[in-house]
Formats: structure tokens, C-alpha cells, sequence
């Protein structure tokens, strides 16, 4: 969405040689509300890059109730009781952009603006985070409905992996799991949200105390402290039902599920439950999803990633593959590529290759305040520490080949995981996705 320069200085400073510390300069307090504050000076181009992190995300919705923090988050962009125009239409007015995602345990909030510009933004997003209820309107409402409907047939209709993507978040866990909620799944719940349900979740999850602001840019920290104080200190905290971290594995529901619809490849989709972020394994499942990520010499495409929450995480193996190889084929090579990695150590120069280019990747990220900020933000989600950047790396330093296969063994080869196959086929109707299916629309339930 944005290209800001962060400047050849600045990545000099970023980029050390491999056995120098790597951290980013910043500041850091919490002030009495609750809010933690992280700010990063950086002169390089005129802008700042503001980032919020209220820690709310799709784990803190009810059954009947889902993409209530979607709508919530989308609703941050309406007008509030005191400004005089809607949020993104007054950042753009001031020549910025403002852009928004609901997570699993978080809700994500980034604006860049013109530096000359951040005294008026710090004050818009404040007014946001602490009064935007008193503002919000019936007609608000039903236009972000929509507005989610719309983007919800867009990820679930423009891709070969959609349906298992749709079904996977409700079969991995048992219903007493937070994050059994599915993130694309029960939209018909739209229907039924009413501002007294946005105004509770709101009132319960966007307390200063449950959220971190980020600033990186062109400022003087000892002025934006002051502002920053004089505008989110103001906020009243109040208490907010913080739900506790689940367990690697916690209601875990090993299954096999097949979706048939009229698709140009199939797709086998396998995911284990994980360490959380930073958590003995997490960064040996990192190095192993880059290993084997790539396209095959038999022609298939494996796509592996390791995603690391607060609470646990979720290993996941994707493959697609020419439709008229059989599903069960490709899952049984799945598993002969984790069996062997489970039972072989991978070699050492092959091991440090990864761990160089995920260095470099890292490091690279980091481009332009609005990264820079996001990354603090995003150390202290996880680790209640900005001070991470080091420390995160080195954890790509301390992986062995005996320690990356034990971590495959005892995290993949002897879990059962949740299986999706994506099987083409020509007279099944497209699935059906609750809640935004247009009407008249002959579809067949997913996974039946």
C-alpha cells in the first residue's frame, strides 16, 4: 500500500554485519490509563507512521455473535462524537492513509501522515480509541455490513484454497476453544449485530490498558511524549475481561474433511498445533516451513508457514497439485517429507543458508517508519519487550540441526493433524458460504 524510503542511514544502522546487535533506537513508558507508548525517531523523510494495537481480536466474540471485532474495527473509521469528520476521510484530507486488520488475538491499526500534520492525528486517533461510541449511527452500521459481506466474497471466491481456508478455523478446535470462531465463516451473524453489541465489545476490549501505540518517524520524542500525554492520557481506563491464553494443542480436534468443487488444481491442506511465538520449537518450525516451501521437481507447489500467537500456534503445510493426482498420494508425500526431517539431521551449511536469508528478510522488512512501527508494536504484543529485534534473530542463530529435528518430531510426526482436500469436480455445485450467497444461489455445504 506504501513505499516511504527509510533512507540508506538508516538501514546502515539496521543492517549489521551478522555477529553485531541488531535493535532498533527507541523510547518506551505506560502511562498511568495503561497504554504503552513506543516511539522511534527517524528524520530520513517527512512523515510519521502511527500504529495501534488494541489486543481484541475474533478469540473475543460468542457464538451468535461473529465478526463483531471486525465490524468494531471497521466502525474506528466512522466519525466520533467530537471530530467533525469521519477518520479516514479526514486523514486523507490531511494527505495521509489509514488501513486496518482484525486477527485472531488482535485488532491492528496503522495511519501514515505528513509529519507537519501529527499533532491533529494524534488527537484524531485518541478521540477514536477513547470516545467513538457517543458517534456511531444506525446507518453506519448496515453500510459496514455490507462493506464486510463484500470483502468476505472476495477472500472466499478469488482463490483455489478458499474452501479449506473457510472450513479449517471450526474443525481444528472443540467449540470451547477461543479460537474455534472461524475468521471467514458465519456471516449470516451480521445480520443481528446491533450498536449496543458494538458499543459492549468496544466498551469491554478498547480500554488504554488492553492496547500499545507506536510512533516512528519524522518528530522530537520529548514534544510527541508531551502530546501524547496530553491527548491518550486522558482516556479513562476501565476494566476489561481479558480471556487467558490457550495451551499448544488445547481442544485440538484431529480430522479429515473434503471439499469437491469445480477447481483448476486440487489442494491438500495439513496443519498440527505449535509452540506460541518465541516458545521452545517456534523458530525451528520457522527455518523448517522456509526449507521445504517452494515448487517441487514433480510440479507440485508446497507453501508452509508457522504461525506464531500469544497463546499457541499452528503449523500449517499447503500443496497443490494437478487434479488428477489422488489427494491421499500428495498427503502420504506430506508425510515422508516430515518423517524424514524428524528422523535425519538436516545439514548444517543447508541449515545456515535458511537462517542468513530469514536474517535478511527480517531485517529488510524493516522499511519505512510505518514497518518500523508495526514491529515494535508487534514485539510488545507478543513479548511485552520492544526490545526484541536481537532477540528475535537470535533465535534463528540458536537453531541446530539435532534441535530442528527434534522440534519436527515432537511438534509434527507425533501429532495428528487437521486435513483438508480441495478435490476437483465438475457437477458439484460451488460450496455454499453462510451469509453471502446471493439469493437464488445453488451451492452444496462446505465439507459435506
Amino acid at each position: 500500500m506504501r513505499a516511504w524510503g527509510i533512507g540508506v542511514a538508516m538501514m546502515a544502522a539496521l543492517l549489521p554485519m551478522p555477529s553485531a546487535r541488531a535493535d532498533i533506537d527507541h523510547r518506551s513508558f505506560t502511562l498511568p490509563n495503561g497504554l504503552h507508548v513506543v516511539l522511534h525517531e527517524d528524520h530520513t523523510t517527512p512523515i510519521v507512521a502511527i500504529d495501534v494495537v488494541v489486543h481484541a481480536g475474533w478469540r473475543d466474540e460468542v457464538q451468535g455473535k461473529r465478526h463483531l471485532a471486525h465490524l468494531v474495527e471497521h466502525l474506528m473509521f466512522q466519525r466520533s462524537e467530537s471530530a467533525e469528520r469521519d477518520f479516514a476521510v479526514e486523514i486523507e484530507r490531511l494527505g495521509g492513509t489509514a488501513g486496518a486488520s482484525t486477527h485472531v488475538e488482535h485488532t491492528h491499526y496503522d495511519t501514515v501522515i505528513p509529519s507537519t500534520h501529527l499533532e491533529r492525528v494524534l488527537w484524531l486517533e485518541a478521540d477514536r480509541l477513547g470516545w467513538l461510541p457517543g458517534g456511531l449511527e444506525a446507518d453506519d452500521l448496515e453500510a459496514q455490513r455490507e462493506v464486510i459481506r463484500s470483502e468476505g466474497r472476495q477472500r472466499v471466491r478469488d482463490s483455489i484454497f478458499a474452501p479449506a481456508l473457510y472450513v479449517l478455523p471450526n474443525t481444528m478446535y472443540k467449540e470451547t476453544h477461543p479460537y474455534w470462531l472461524p475468521a471467514d465463516g458465519a456471516f449470516e451473524d451480521l445480520d443481528g449485530l446491533t450498536l449496543e453489541d458494538v458499543r459492549g465489545f468496544w466498551e469491554e476490549r478498547y480500554a488504554p490498558s488492553n492496547a500499545s501505540l507506536s510512533i516512528a518517524g519524522d518528530f522530537d520524542p520529548a514534544l510527541v511524549e508531551q502530546l501524547v500525554r496530553d491527548t491518550f492520557g486522558t482516556i479513562p481506563d476501565r476494566p476489561t475481561d481479558l480471556r487467558r491464553e490457550p495451551k499448544q494443542g488445547a481442544a485440538w480436534l484431529s480430522k479429515k474433511v473434503t471439499v469437491r468443487a469445480d477447481v483448476p488444481q486440487g489442494v491438500v491442506m495439513v496443519r498440527w498445533p505449535t509452540p506460541a511465538w518465541g516458545k521452545p520449537g517456534d523458530a525451528e518450525l520457522d527455518m523448517f516451513a522456509a526449507l521445504i516451501s517452494g515448487t517441487w521437481p514433480d510440479g507440485r507447489t508446497w507453501s508452509a508457514h508457522q504461525r506464531s500467537l500469544r497463546g499457541s500456534g499452528e503449523f500449517t503445510i499447503t500443496v497443490s497439485h494437478d487434479r488428477r493426482n489422488a489427494p491421499s498420494r500428495v498427503l502420504e508425500g506430506i508425510w515422508d517429507v516430515v518423517e524424514a526431517f524428524a528422523s535425519v539431521d538436516v545439514g548444517r551449511e543447508r541449515l545456515q543458508g535458511v537462517r542468513s536469508s530469514m536474517r535478511r528478510t527480517t531485517l529488510a522488512a524493516l522499511d519505512g517508519p510505518a514497518a518500523v512501527a508495526a514491529r515494535l508494536n508487534m514485539y510488545w504484543r507478543l513479548s511485552g519487550s520492544t526490545e526484541a529485534l536481537d532477540a528475535d534473530l537470535g533465535r534463528y542463530r540458536d537453531v541446530s540441526p539435532g534441535s530442528m529435528r527434534r522440534a519436527i518430531a515432537g511438534n509434527l510426526y507425533n501429532w495428528e493433524p487437521v486435513v483438508v482436500f480441495v478435490r476437483y469436480s465438475k457437477k458439484a455445485p460451488p460450496p455454499c458460504f453462510p451469509g453471502l450467497e446471493l439469493k437464488g444461489t445453488e451451492c452444496a455445504e462446505v465439507g459435506k
